[in-house]
């Protein structure tokens, strides 16, 4: 029976005529939904054919003109303006008689029409794009590209939710510029949600504009540090230590300070052993304390409490860095004596830490939608002045509800190690060798949805044009007598040579995918070249057997081996930097590019399966020698001007082990081998 009842309402319906389709929402929002008595009678028209002389064929000309008065439908033309159709009557009382004779007659009838001929009723198509309010908005793309700076307008107190600096139309070269456009027709709370010029090409189009700020400049920002009792996440990275860390660093803090050294970056190292985030951490610590409190001769400095990996990209211990400073609250009775400050060189990932913990349990939960995102680029000095969220209280209730989704996330994350691995041991492929990503998220961001009602109904005002997003207000009661979390700028180190480099150079420079080990035989009086950036000489050793030279570095360098004598002339030739890759540009590139200057490194063998020392190239990458034991060589390491080398305790000891068989008739190997078992975090 109900199959016959459907039918039969079916039948009905085909019978019955259609109600039209409500567009509620089409072009602009209108609320207004169309009904049946809103729907127009089809109205028939009679075609009127003039035959066409067959003996007067229509020119090129002709035809074009024919087919621009014509009413039928071009699929591929484009149609420029409109004309007022005749009505159907006065198509069949006039005249345009045949053949050529009807064109004519067609244009003069045209030039003869008045503009008041073509002020008549009709439907027209209203375009939402023409309205004067919404071009603005359209066209700011536009003024971002070609607005023109003015001097006279006063500097804003608003600083850019991208990079913090000032907001200003003043000078395109200083930061916080944005075109004088643009800041003219905003007022407060538009400006609050206005990228500088220079955070906006970035996050739009992937490029960074140059701007004049000098290195003496960006410790100035900080300087108010050094008297107040603070907490230092100093940031560092990983792929360039100890160059990205600033040797003067610890004066600028001053000394009521607790630093926690955290290693960014940690996810471009495959592992070559079950512990070798433990190995990495402890050489981290090592090396800081050897290169920054080695010659304090009796100076209190701060004390660094903690050191920790983590991977603000995936993730992986950021969790774990939120527990230290918990940890550490904890330790002082419950508070934090000061503000939290992430601060280290450039580029050493400080935005994407401070990102990340925007986005964890460590920003209050309040504020989570309404601090902007530091803007994260691959450019030097993307961050200009101090960007903050204000810092959750560890309630005792709130570590507790944290740690049961941190244990839940942990067998989640467990689970996709067991996966990983079992397709690391099937594929053996390097997206594969590193730990999985771990969510960021925060334990009360459910409980706020839970609380939030649920409605099946529009609102009145769903039609209306929305509401811009609230902005942090810092003097709000919820935050203004609490601690707060600020991300520094970075402090342009001399160590480091990636500000010589321009954006192309940089893209080749810098890995984002994981440093596969690349091991090389390396005999005396033979040079490894790391693109055009950096060379390590063999001056001095035992002539057999070769040592073994394994290189970090990114897969966008290309590595090469020469006879040491013929390297200068190699350099010398610019022909060489499609080979080199880096420097390049041509002859007059390579001219204006800092000399190679070397330094002298002396190392001691320790066995054939553990590296002995990593000789780092500064921002270039660095190279682990691995050779006889006890056995002692010499090496001059050239980097350009001098910059960032360094001798330091291996990262990856055991690296040397996954060269794999060595490649016939070349001074290379295979590098095929990973470490296909689990990994101790």
């Amino acid at each position: 029976m109900a199959m016959k009842r459907d039918l039969h309402e079916r039948q009905l319906a085909s019978i019955n005529p259609s109600v039209p389709v409500a567009l509620q929402y089409l072009y602009g929002g209108s609320a207004v939904v169309q009904g049946e008595d809103d729907v127009k009678k089809e109205e028939s028209y009679e075609a009127v054919l003039t035959p066409m002389s067959e003996d007067e064929p229509l020119s090129t000309e002709e035809f074009t003109l024919n087919k621009k008065n014509s009413s039928a439908s071009f699929p591929y033309e484009v149609v420029n303006s409109f004309t007022k159709v005749e009505s159907k009557e006065n198509n069949r009382a006039v005249s345009l008689g045949r053949g050529r004779r009807r064109l004519r007659n067609r244009d003069r009838n045209h030039e003869m029409a008045s503009s008041e001929d073509l002020a008549g009723d009709y439907d027209v198509i209203k375009n939402e794009f023409l309205d004067p309010e919404i071009r603005t908005k359209f066209s700011e793309d536009y003024f971002f590209k070609y607005g023109t700076p003015n001097p006279e307008t006063p500097s804003s107190s608003i600083s850019c939710g991208g990079c913090g600096a000032s907001l200003h139309c003043r000078d395109p070269k200083i930061p916080g510029y944005i075109p004088s456009q643009l800041m003219q027709d905003k007022d407060e709370d538009s400006l609050k949600r206005t990228l500088c010029q220079r955070c906006y090409f970035i996050k739009e189009y992937n490029i960074a504009l140059k701007v004049s700020v000098s290195p003496e400049d960006y410790p100035k920002s900080i300087a108010h540090l050094k008297d107040k009792p603070a907490l230092i996440l100093l940031v560092v990275d990983l792929l360039d230590f100890p160059g990205s860390v600033w040797p003067n660093i610890l004066d600028l803090l001053g000394k009521n300070k607790k630093i926690i050294l955290v290693g960014n970056k940690v996810d471009l190292l495959l592992p070559d052993q079950a512990k070798y985030i433990k190995n990495i951490t402890e050489a981290l610590r090592e090396e800081f304390l050897q290169k920054c409190f080695s010659n304090t001769e009796g100076a209190v400095f701060p004390k660094l409490i903690s050191s920790i990996c983590v991977s603000a990209r995936t993730g992986f211990n950021i969790e774990k860095l939120i527990d230290k400073i918990f940890r550490y609250w904890r330790w002082n009775n419950h508070s934090l004596p000061g503000d939290i400050y992430i601060v280290g060189c450039t580029n050493v990932g400080k935005s994407s830490v401070f990102n990340a913990l925007l986005d964890s349990d460590l920003c209050k939960i309040r504020a989570v939608d309404l601090v902007s995102k530091a803007i994260t680029s691959p450019v030097p000095g993307t961050t200009l002045s101090l960007l903050k969220f204000p810092v959750t209280r560890p309630e005792p209730h709130f570590i507790n509800d944290r740690g049961v989704r941190i244990r839940q996330a942990d067998m989640a994350f467990t689970e996709r190690e067991r996966e990983r691995l079992e397709n690391l041991r099937k594929f053996k492929k390097v997206d594969y060798a590193i730990p999985s990503s771990y969510s960021i998220t925060h334990t009360l961001i459910n409980t706020l949805k839970e609380r939030q009602p649920i409605s099946g109904y529009l609102s009145e005002t769903s039609v209306n044009k929305p509401d811009l997003p609230d902005v942090l207000n810092p003097q709000s009661e919820h935050f203004s007598y609490g601690k707060w979390c600020y991300d520094t700028p970075g402090t342009v180190c001399d160590d480091q040579i990636i500000n010589l480099l321009t954006a192309e150079e940089i893209s080749k420079t810098l890995p984002t995918s994981p440093l596969v080990p690349r091991t090389i035989l390396l005999r005396v009086g033979h040079t490894l070249l790391l693109g055009g950036l950096a060379r390590l000489d063999y001056v001095d050793g035992l002539h057999l057997p070769p040592v073994l030279a394994t290189v970090f570095c990114s897969s966008s360098l290309p590595i090469n081996v020469l006879e040491t004598e013929g390297v200068d002339e190699f350099l010398g030739n610019h022909l060489v930097s499609n080979i080199t890759a880096v420097p390049e540009g041509g002859e007059e590139r390579m001219l204006r590019f800092p000399a190679l200057l070397g330094k002298e490194v002396r190392l001691t063998g320790e066995n054939w399966k553990v590296g002995s020392k990593d000789v780092v190239l500064s921002s270039a990458g660095w190279v682990m020698i691995t050779n006889k034991r006890h056995e002692e060589c010499t090496f001059i390491a050239y980097t350009p001007g001098g910059k960032g080398i360094a001798v330091r305790r291996p990262f990856l000891p055991l690296s040397v082990n996954q060269k794999g068989k060595r490649i016939l008739g070349s001074p290379t190997y295979r590098n095929d081998k990973l470490y296909l078992n689990e990994i101790e975090l």
